[in-house]
């Protein structure tokens, strides 16, 4: 089953505001003179690159159960985990950098001490009872615990 992954308005307006504003940069490094255009320039095309990739991973994102694995899907990049080591889920608020869309996050606790952030489903209830039909006894927080 698929599930796709909750945005943020912030994290996703920055994506989508990066790719014009490289542009921009570009731009002007392409009318202007001198060692600062020349910097625009390569700032520009570093910021239409990543934007460009953000873009792509933004529309590529989601979490996937199948059979064996929970896998976190983020464009091109993917955590895999079987299924017979999760042992617990937990929501966590967090502002760190991490390959997810959101803040509120979904960490799956492993067997033995490892654990796993992925990004928020859009349909918590779903995905958790997906989850609970693959593996019947995972320990599952409640989601208001974290806020």
């Amino acid at each position: 089953m698929k599930f796709s992954v909750k945005k943020d308005q912030v994290l996703t307006g920055t994506v989508f505001a990066l790719a014009p504003i490289g542009l921009l940069l570009f731009i002007l490094g392409i009318v202007a003179s001198g060692f600062i255009a020349f910097f625009a320039a390569l700032i520009g095309i570093a910021g239409m690159a990543a934007g460009g990739f953000l873009i792509w991973s933004l529309s590529r994102s989601y979490i996937e159960i199948t059979d064996e694995h929970v896998v976190n899907h983020f464009g091109p990049f993917q955590r895999r985990v079987t299924l017979d080591r999760v042992r617990a889920v937990r929501y966590i608020k967090e502002t760190s950098l991490d390959v997810t869309w959101s803040f509120m996050r979904v960490q799956l606790w492993l067997f033995p001490h490892d654990v796993v952030t992925i990004g928020m489903p859009e349909d918590e209830e779903a995905f958790l009872t997906a989850l609970q039909q693959k593996v019947p006894d995972v320990n599952i927080t409640d989601i208001h615990a974290a806020l």
